[in-house]
């Protein structure tokens, strides 16, 4: 079963979280075609200088595009959690992508609740 991953979540890989360097080797990984929005343009600002991975991105994982069914989901997921419009959308895509699990380093994503889905918050202070 594939699980889903947030922006932040590749920050966590930069710094070497134990916990997000497992699931990244050992999980199939989906992540919303926004993250790859956010995560470029921290790449252009030279954020991930040091992070092999950010070039090999869209090879490593399954990219979930972002359609009109999870443009509408992800409107009443924002409306009822009030969480951030690009944190619904990623949400809403991972989803929409069948993922029951989701990793995230916001601690927005915790206001999501859906019955069959669990947010993981990973914290820099868990290492």
């Amino acid at each position: 079963m594939p699980v889903g991953i947030d922006t932040g979540f590749f920050y966590l890989l930069k710094d070497e979280h134990p916990a997000a360097l497992k699931v990244w080797e050992t999980e199939e990984v989906i992540a919303s075609a926004v993250s790859i929005y956010e995560l470029q343009k921290h790449v252009l600002k030279g954020e991930f200088k040091d992070l092999p991975l950010a070039e090999k991105i869209e090879q490593s994982i399954t990219v979930m595009s972002v359609n009109k069914n999870i443009a509408k989901k992800a409107a009443k997921i924002s409306h009822t959690f009030g969480i951030h419009s690009l944190d619904a959308l990623i949400i809403s895509s991972l989803v929409e992508a069948g993922c029951k699990k989701i990793y995230s380093g916001d601690p927005h994503f915790e206001d999501f609740k859906e019955k069959n889905v669990k947010i993981v918050r990973l914290k820099k202070s868990d290492f």
